[in-house]
């Protein structure tokens, strides 16, 4: 694979930053479209759009498509090869991925009270519209995931881990932290500033509201592990504890209890 992208100058060599950013979401849009196409007319056309099991391929092929594929490919345009840019070719200590797993356990309590503390905001009358938009997004999400959890044996769980946990670390991080972070970095010469902007797009991106807190604060924390980790592996080992923990804890435990929990602290009981 590597030889057939190879060519001996790198095609971003004369192009400034800007352009670079532009023509990385241009990419990225084009084949949103182009995936979005493609899946939608399957399922149209074997009228398998609510069945389990296109969802979950539909989400496989998304995250390959949207975010892995134009993050390849710019660093590839960039450095002249896939994976340098992104700093994948570097494989983090046992230490780093120790400290990364306590850590991120720690702030899981957290990250899930900002949740429920997100829910609970309601925007201004004149907002009204938009605010059951919002809502239905989420009513939208919050039903394929229950679709996708609410069977509860081993070989589905380890299938949501596969693609709730591992492939959205390793597409979402290389798109995010491998890409877009570090090119922000690069063009603004600030590595704080590229850390926010990039964890707010990949908080909207997910066009899930009611969890935007939560999720850019994990944006930001996870930029600020790739900067520190020096490899694009150290944000997607916890983007996968992340995710791959609360998947397991849904699984043995239901959502229910945690949203009881979450309610009685906030009401003061």
């Amino acid at each position: 694979m590597e030889e057939f992208f190879k060519e001996k100058r790198p095609f971003f060599d004369t192009m400034n930053y800007g352009n670079q950013l532009l023509l990385l979401l241009s990419v990225t849009f084009l084949l949103l479209i182009l995936s979005s196409a493609v899946m939608g007319s399957i399922g149209i056309a074997f009228e398998c759009s609510n069945n389990i099991y296109f969802l979950r391929l539909v989400q496989f092929v998304n995250s390959m498509v949207i975010f892995l594929l134009p993050a390849l490919l710019f660093s590839k345009w960039s450095n002249g090869n896939l994976w340098s840019y992104s700093h994948a070719n570097i494989i983090p200590k046992r230490r780093v991925l120790l400290i990364v797993t306590g850590i991120t356990i720690c702030i899981l309590p957290i990250v899930a009270m900002l949740g429920y503390l997100n829910e609970l905001i309601q925007l201004p009358h004149f907002l009204e519209k938009v605010e059951i938009w919002m809502k239905a997004m989420e009513e939208h999400a919050r039903d394929i995931l229950l679709l996708m959890t609410e069977v509860k044996t081993i070989p589905v769980l380890l299938l949501n881990l596969l693609l709730m946990a591992i492939v959205p670390a390793i597409c979402e991080e290389f798109f995010f932290r491998g890409a877009l972070q570090p090119l922000l970095q690069k063009w603004s010469k600030n590595k704080h500033i590229a850390i926010w902007i990039t964890a707010f797009i990949f908080s909207v991106i997910h066009l899930q509201f009611y969890g935007f807190i939560p999720r850019f604060l994990l944006g930001v924390y996870l930029g600020y592990l790739a900067v520190w980790g020096r490899s694009i592996w150290v944000p997607v080992f916890a983007h996968f504890l992340h995710n791959g923990i609360s998947i397991i804890i849904d699984f043995f435990t239901g959502k229910d209890g945690c949203a009881e929990f979450f309610e009685k602290i906030t009401s003061g009981i």
